[in-house]
Formats: C-alpha cells, sequence, structure tokens
C-alpha cells in the first residue's frame, strides 16, 4: 500500500578516518550532482544549434530533443545493473570506472558528425554518469536516515541546478563563440580533478558479502516499492517539460538565441536548486505528503502560465515557477524511496530510482508529440499543466470526503458498529 508520511531521522554508519578525507569523501559524493547533470546542461542551451546542424526542421528539432534526452537509455541500463554492480566491484572501483567513462564518452560527442554515432555517445554517456551517481547516492543513504537523510539529499539534488548554471550560460556562450562543439570538452574539465580526489579519498571497499549479494539479486523488498517509482516517473514527466520542451518554447515565444535561452534557463536551474534544498526542511515540518501535494500545485501552474502566455517575459516566469515546484519534487524522488528501502537492497533502488527518472525523461518527446502535433506546443503545456494540478486537488478532495465519512454520526434509524 501506498503510505507517504515522515520517517523519523538518525545518523547512521560513521566514518572513523581523518576529518580532511571525510571531507575529500563529501566532495566527491557532492560531485555526482555535476556528473547527473552535466550531460543537460551542455547540452540544453545549444538545441537549436545542434537541431540546425543535423538538417534542421522537424527532423533536426527531434534529433536534438532525442540527443538531450538519449542519455535517459544508457541511464536506463546503468540503474538496471547498478545494484549488481555495485555489489560485485564494491564502491571505489565503480566510482573511479565511472568517472573515467564519463569524461572519455562524453567529450567524444564533440568530434561526431554522424547523428547515429552521436546519438550512441550520448547514451553511453549517460550510463557511466548513472553508475558514479548510483554509488554515491548509496553511500550518502547509509550515512544519514529519515529526516537527516531528507535534508542531506536535498543538498545533494539542489547543487546540481546550482553547479548546472555556470555551465548552461558558459555552454550558450561558448556556442554562440567557437560553434556547438566548444561545450563538449566540460566533461573532461569535470573528470580529471574528480578521478584525481577519489583514488585518494575513496576508501578501498571488498565485494559484498555472499548472503547480501544474493539478497540483492533475490531483489528483496524492493518490489513492493513500485508504487513510489511510479510516482517518480510522473514527477519526472513535469521536469522534462522544462528540460526538452521549454527552449522550444522560448524559441516560439521569441527567445531564439542561444545566449538569451541560457541565461533564462540558468534562472530557472537556480530556483529548481532552491526547491531541492527547501524539500528536506519542508518534509521534516509538515511531512512527505503535504511536500508532495505542494510541489505538484506549483510545477503544475507554472507549466500551465507557460502554456497559456505567448508573451515571452510572462512565459519565461511560468516556466521558471515550475522548476521550483520540480526542485521539491526531485529530492522527493530520493526520500520516498530511501526511507522505505530494506539496506540490502539500496544500491539497487537508487538504480531505479534513476531509471524511473530517465524512462520518464526519454518517453516525453514521444508522449508530447501527439499533444504537439494536434494542438501546438503551447496546448500541449496547457494540458499537461491542468493535468499536474488536477492530481492534488482530487486527492485533497478525496481525503476530504474519507475524514469526513470517518467523523460524521451515524444517520437517524442505523445502528453503528
Amino acid at each position: 500500500m501506498l503510505t507517504i508520511d515522515r520517517a523519523a531521522s538518525a545518523p547512521v554508519t560513521p566514518d572513523a578516518r581523518s576529518t580532511t578525507m571525510r571531507r575529500l569523501t563529501l566532495a566527491v559524493i557532492l560531485s555526482s550532482a555535476v556528473g547527473t547533470s552535466l550531460p543537460y546542461s551542455t547540452l540544453q542551451p545549444i538545441l537549436p544549434m545542434v537541431a540546425a546542424r543535423f538538417g534542421g526542421g522537424a527532423d533536426g528539432e527531434r534529433l536534438a530533443q532525442f540527443a538531450v534526452t538519449a542519455p535517459a537509455v544508457g541511464m536506463l541500463i546503468g540503474g538496471l545493473i547498478a545494484g549488481w554492480v555495485l555489489a560485485a566491484v564494491g564502491m571505489r572501483r565503480l566510482i573511479l570506472f565511472a568517472i573515467l567513462a564519463q569524461g572519455v564518452l562524453g567529450v567524444a560527442g564533440g568530434f561526431l558528425d554522424n547523428p547515429w554515432a552521436f546519438l550512441a555517445s550520448r547514451l553511453a554517456v549517460g550510463t557511466a554518469a548513472v553508475l558514479f551517481g548510483t554509488a554515491c547516492v548509496t553511500l550518502l543513504a547509509e550515512l544519514y536516515e529519515g529526516d537527516a537523510r531528507a535534508k542531506a539529499v536535498g543538498v545533494l539534488q539542489g547543487m546540481a541546478p546550482f553547479t548546472a548554471i555556470p555551465c548552461i550560460i558558459a555552454a550558450g556562450l561558448l556556442a554562440e563563440r567557437f560553434g556547438w562543439r566548444a561545450p563538449f570538452s566540460f566533461f573532461v574539465i569535470f573528470a580529471l580533478p574528480v578521478f584525481l580526489v577519489a583514488l585518494f579519498a575513496i576508501p578501498p571497499s571488498t565485494v559484498a558479502a555472499p548472503e547480501a549479494a544474493q539478497s540483492t539479486q533475490r531483489g528483496g523488498g524492493l518490489w513492493r516499492l513500485w508504487p513510489y517509482f511510479l510516482l517518480v516517473f510522473g514527477f519526472s514527466q513535469l521536469s522534462t517539460m522544462g528540460i526538452a520542451q521549454f527552449p522550444f518554447l522560448l524559441k516560439e515565444d521569441g527567445v531564439a538565441g542561444s545566449g538569451p535561452q541560457s541565461l533564462i534557463i540558468a534562472g530557472s536551474s537556480l530556483t529548481m536548486g532552491l526547491g531541492a534544498l527547501l524539500s528536506g526542511p519542508l518534509q521534516a515540518r509538515i511531512g512527505e505528503r503535504r511536500t508532495l501535494l505542494s510541489g505538484v500545485i506549483v510545477a503544475g501552474v507554472g507549466i500551465l502560465i507557460a502554456g497559456l502566455s505567448h508573451e515571452a517575459a510572462i512565459g519565461a516566469a511560468g516556466g521558471i515557477l515550475s522548476y521550483a515546484g520540480c526542485g521539491l519534487l526531485l529530492t522527493l524522488n530520493f526520500t520516498l524511496v530511501l526511507n522505505r528501502a530494506a539496506a540490502e537492497v539500496r544500491g539497487m533502488a537508487v538504480g531505479f530510482i534513476l531509471v524511473a527518472i530517465f524512462v520518464s525523461q526519454f518517453l516525453n518527446p514521444l508522449l508530447i508529440a501527439p499533444l504537439r502535433t494536434a494542438i501546438g506546443l503551447h496546448g500541449a503545456y496547457v494540458v499537461v499543466g491542468l493535468l499536474a494540478i488536477a492530481g492534488p486537488v482530487l486527492a485533497m478532495g478525496v481525503q476530504g470526503y474519507r475524514r469526513r465519512l470517518i467523523t460524521a454520526p451515524p444517520a437517524a434509524g442505523r445502528l453503528r458498529i
């Protein structure tokens, strides 16, 4: 049964190493936020340029959209195998390998002119990013529980938009000056220093104990968490409206240059980071359920405003508001599952969270395409916004009705049992 309420908090698994080594380990963990967002932040502000480079028109736009969401396919693969890989090779080996692979595969995208090879490189870099992210989130989840975990995950998830802001701005400006290939150099700039720090900071790890590995292979209590993975999928549809569709909505509203678009997207990312940072304290104060409802309503209202307006300023404001709501949901994506997953399947649970997120991102262009063809991109935004608002309103209405049934006096002439 799906239950959403507040869990208790308590620190676990102390780290007995020196303060310097603990801080370096934390730095590597937090850097995974950059690694996970890098496949998107480097490409998002140059989508129109990529579309033009690969033929332009509807076909070019479609390829550009798949290029920014293709890492989701790789992340799907990585998420499915991450739990087993983590149990088999250990935390240290997985982190080091994934960092190196992301750097090499990421920069390769800037040298490929064949569209299929380009999309393949995007897929592969997604796999490396999710393996790195899964290992780091699993390590963080072992250190905290409950409200403390929600706050720690909020910091990790909130960092991604904040660190993405300079990357998004730089990608747009560099692309205008040096061409669309320039932003791919960011992958090497990220991977090299993180690898060197991880080489010294991440302690040697051993292969998981046989009984733990067997429990992981059986899935343990993983499958009872499917309603929460379904919620994660739905939340990610809202956030992907900003990742894959927002640049083209801005273009329809008259914001065509990659430079101005990058500034608007950067502002949106800032509000998402703030939402993610506030989500943990908000969950501790009002509970998971109310935080969830608040996030979905704010995101839905923002998407609706962006869809109804054809003015650049109002549309941008609606998009930015939707990012704030998606930030609240970003932290909930992880805490809803991690607070309920058994320790022996936690690594696999993190992988499945990312699977739900990135399957949702990959399917978004396919799900929105019929709406976009029938009623245009603005109309599609209106439909998605209304659906997002309707869900929490219906949930609150059903809860209120059930509460009235419980508290209402028995009808006259009837025996209440």
